[in-house]
């Protein structure tokens, strides 16, 4: 990582993308994250003059909710290079307020957490990023295969609570990754309840 990025400096490319599933599971067993490593793989790239900012992309619930505000904040100034953005966003997928729904398909998600707590995990997740200086970026999958109009009703109001902290909430359509897992959610399958849920989403995301 270290060599790609003196790489890029070497190239004239002073801004990079940190491309992963869970950045802050860098270095981790299983689903435990390992603070130490991330740590050192963090300070390690700061030793790379010439970078002025890096945008760091997805991380998972689990994974916030296992580091302390002391421990997230250094990853904030540890990311912080020549320039300094509000902005440093994070992108947790929640993709619905119905834990056991999320665990059907994403069974990974959860780490050492129980599903049936998945709301108050989004938003303590959600809180904690945003009192750490991080954005937190949520995205929301409508049309997962078994969501019934009470998750849909249910996850609404889960986004109503999560933007009273500084947030955006995008909501995709579900797009199966492999025959055989569901159908793809088009517009013509919208409900009444996914329009209250995707207007309410980008009303909270043209407000922030």
């Amino acid at each position: 990582i270290v060599a790609d990025l003196a790489t890029n400096v070497k190239n004239g490319v002073r801004s990079v993308v940190s491309g992963s599933e869970d950045l802050l599971r860098y270095g981790a067993t299983g689903q435990k994250v390992d603070f130490a490593r991330l740590h050192a793989l963090l300070t390690a790239m700061r030793t790379v003059r010439g970078l002025r900012f890096m945008q760091i992309d997805h991380a998972n619930v689990a994974s916030v909710l296992q580091l302390d505000d002391v421990q997230l904040r250094e990853v904030r100034r540890l990311l912080t290079w020549e320039a300094r953005f509000d902005f440093l966003w994070l992108n947790l997928g929640v993709e619905s307020a119905n834990g056991a729904l999320v665990k059907a398909h994403s069974p990974g998600k959860f780490g050492p957490f129980d599903p049936d707590n998945w709301e108050a995990m989004a938003e303590e997740a959600g809180a904690r990023l945003a009192r750490t200086g991080f954005f937190p970026v949520f995205s929301l999958i409508l049309g997962l295969p078994g969501e019934t109009p009470d998750d849909v009703t249910r996850t609404l109001r889960l986004v109503e609570r999560l933007a009273t902290k500084r947030c955006v909430v995008f909501p995709v359509f579900h797009e199966p990754v492999r025959p055989g897992h569901g159908e793809p959610f088009r517009l013509a399958a919208m409900t009444p309840e996914h329009l209250d849920l995707y207007t309410t989403c980008y009303e909270i995301n043209f407000r922030n």
